[in-house]
């Protein structure tokens, strides 16, 4: 978790100077289930307040989810299916501000996609001996 205040001091323009709110939060769990299955998910969410400039505040929230199973008897391999931006709830806008610009930006971007993915751990019992 975190928690701030931003201060927006304009040199040029005092008009605009501004304290705002900023904080946030994340999480990460990961369950592990019989038959060496995992879950795992992460959860974000921040915040901006509104200042004098920008009347509307930011939320982003959004969470990711990854299921994987490891598949050899060594459990050096891992296959895993992710998701990504699981409730295509991923907020794109970013501030900036400095002494004599301010600026809001909107990007597309994809941010909702899945992902399979093959994991080998080749190190995983290097300088071991086989008995």
């Amino acid at each position: 978790m975190n928690a701030g205040l931003n201060a927006q001091q304009n040199s040029i323009n005092t008009q605009y100077n501004a304290i705002n709110f900023e904080g946030g939060a994340s999480g990460y769990i990961k369950y592990f289930l019989p038959k060496k299955f995992n879950i795992m998910t992460n959860v974000y969410y921040s915040y901006t307040g509104p200042t004098k400039l920008y009347k509307k505040s930011i939320n982003q929230f959004y969470t990711n989810l990854e299921l994987e199973k490891k598949v050899l008897k060594d459990e050096s391999l891992t296959v895993s299916l992710k998701a990504f931006d699981l409730f295509n709830t991923f907020n794109n806008t970013r501030r900036n501000g400095s002494d004599t610009n301010y600026s809001e930006s909107t990007q597309q971007v994809l941010t909702q996609y899945f992902l399979v993915g093959v994991k080998w751990d080749f190190n995983k019992y290097l300088g071991k001996s086989n008995d």
